[in-house]
């Protein structure tokens, strides 16, 4: 039953937020539905392996509704209506170039030093059965600006589609730099799913600001993503590491194992936090991304006693873990309302100035992968590339009709 209710939830919510932003893609809707659909499939006991998972108590069936909910609350207060601003121009000034261009040089320099540790080889064709482990390790320090590099992709795409003085040369560098990004670096070497969906869910939104798509368009699109996600586990795992269930052999059964079981143990581990009734550890897990460098030893020894529960090899955790962790139910409440009001002041400020448009681009992944764990701030790593975006946003001079505005 209540997996219905989920259901009925997500969809209700989208529906309402779609008639008051006429954006079939807008930020709020798409959170909130993504959410209560994982969760639908995650509780389904019909699909359970009970061998690892545990029928959902009261407390989580609270803990994953109630958090909706209060997202819902400030996106359906601040939700206003999308405009198309793909038309108006930005004047990429020189310290815009200064700042991405220094950017874009260190990114090329920590990948070519990770690349190096590998002895120059593609992973790709490593020939290994587990690409993913076949990475040399990474560089500590210069991994932050090679994490860079799909994040400065979406900004070499917005400034081409936004800059009111593109020169030839500066057309060309950026397009090198995006087919770089998204297949040297990402599908050859990183041979990273989440590293194109940052690229690729961007562009997405973007164009659906633009054209305003239709439902087909869209469910295409989304389809064609699925397809190419599910396809690319193939590749990067061999049939021995994936986790298989009760629903038969071959490629489609493979393929909705593998669906479920990335989404259903996440929750499964967010579950098993709430089972352990451990202690509120305050703000040390939700702030761990700007704690840990002025409290590296404790982090390290774990003297804060953070808990991280896995189920087998499945290490993500919904992005609602760290605020239970913290705050228990007050976490739960208090977080999502805070990013319900954050996403939508963004929707609201790209309607009036379109470089804001570029945080919402980049913050896509993070919407839409909620139930795989906290992509807005769960690491400095993760958190580093949007003080980036943020720094180049105010870098820039928006000009809206041939009038500049500051």
């Amino acid at each position: 039953m209540f997996t219905y209710l989920l259901l009925i939830t997500g969809i209700s919510m989208y529906v309402i937020l779609y008639a008051m932003t006429r954006d079939k893609l807008n930020p709020q809707g798409i959170f909130l539905l993504l959410w209560y659909l994982s969760a639908s499939l995650a509780s389904a006991p019909s699909f359970y392996n009970l061998d690892l998972q545990e029928v959902w108590s009261n407390e989580m069936m609270l803990v994953v509704y109630l958090s909706g909910i209060a997202f819902f609350i400030p996106s359906i207060l601040l939700a206003k209506r999308v405009r198309d601003v793909t038309k108006n121009k930005i004047n990429f000034t020189n310290f815009y170039a200064i700042v991405f261009n220094s950017f874009m040089i260190l990114s090329i320099i920590a990948f070519l030093f990770h690349f190096s540790k590998n002895g120059f080889a593609i992973t790709m064709f490593s020939g290994e059965f587990d690409l993913k482990n076949s990475k040399p390790e990474i560089i500590k320090g210069l991994n932050y600006f090679e994490l860079l590099i799909p994040y400065l992709s979406i900004v070499a795409f917005f400034e081409l589609n936004f800059s009111n003085s593109l020169t030839k040369i500066r057309k060309n560098i950026l397009l090198i730099y995006i087919f770089f990004a998204l297949i040297i670096y990402s599908l050859l070497f990183n041979v990273s799913r989440g590293s194109l969906l940052v690229f690729f869910l961007a562009v997405l939104y973007f164009y659906n600001r633009k054209y305003t798509f239709t439902w087909m368009k869209i469910s295409t699109v989304l389809l064609g993503l699925l397809i190419a996600i599910g396809s690319f586990s193939f590749i990067r795992l061999d049939e021995s590491s994936m986790v298989l269930s009760s629903y038969g052999e071959g490629k489609v059964a493979m393929l909705f194992s593998s669906i479920y079981t990335y989404i259903a143990y996440n929750y499964e581990n967010l579950y098993q936090l709430i089972r352990a009734d451990i202690p509120m550890s305050g703000g040390w897990y939700s702030w761990k991304f700007l704690l840990k460098p002025y409290f590296y030893d404790a982090y390290e020894s774990n003297s804060l006693n953070l808990q991280e529960f896995d189920t087998l090899f499945f290490n993500a955790r919904t992005y609602l873990y760290p605020f239970y962790h913290d705050l228990h139910f007050f976490g739960i409440l208090i977080y999502p309302f805070l990013l319900g009001i954050l996403i939508s002041l963004l929707v609201r400020l790209s309607n009036q100035q379109p470089i804001y448009l570029l945080l919402l681009m980049s913050l896509q992944k993070a919407i839409m992968f909620i139930s795989f764990g906290n992509y807005f701030f769960g690491e400095l790593v993760i958190f580093f590339p949007y003080i980036i975006i943020i720094l180049i946003i105010y870098s820039t001079k928006i000009v809206i009709k041939g009038k500049s505005k500051i």
